[in-house]
């Protein structure tokens, strides 16, 4: 089993073959692993909360943990903007078809880190 501990809001993970950054919005494989999500109909289950090289263990605040969670947007998003899942592992506010919650900060441009509220 991959998982070694559970909470409310967070729950470790072990990561898959690729080196994850922060604050990335990631799915489980069907190995239990972690992988970044890379399309808007993923079934995204958090965001990590630091760095993780391949097969290291990674803590992920979990989308329905409630609470807040850190994100990295792929564009520029204002505060209150309905977020969602896009390629990267990052958010936007481009409705899609996966709606993670609501931005409680601003992002500039692409790559910045805003914080949001989960709507999950």
């Amino acid at each position: 089993m991959s998982a070694t501990t559970v909470s409310n809001s967070n729950r470790t993970f072990v990561n898959g073959s690729s080196a994850l950054g922060a604050y990335i919005l990631v799915k489980v494989a069907s190995d239990g692993t972690l992988s970044a999500s890379d399309a808007s109909a993923d079934p995204v289950v958090g965001f990590t909360t630091s760095p993780a090289a391949a097969s290291e263990a990674t803590t992920v605040s979990l989308i329905h943990g409630g609470g807040t969670s850190f994100a990295i947007a792929s564009k520029d998003i204002a505060i209150g903007d309905l977020v969602y899942n896009t390629t990267g592992g990052k958010l936007t506010d481009a409705s899609g078809t996966e709606k993670i919650g609501v931005a409680l900060s601003a992002a500039a441009s692409d790559g910045d880190v805003i914080e949001v509220l989960t709507a999950k």
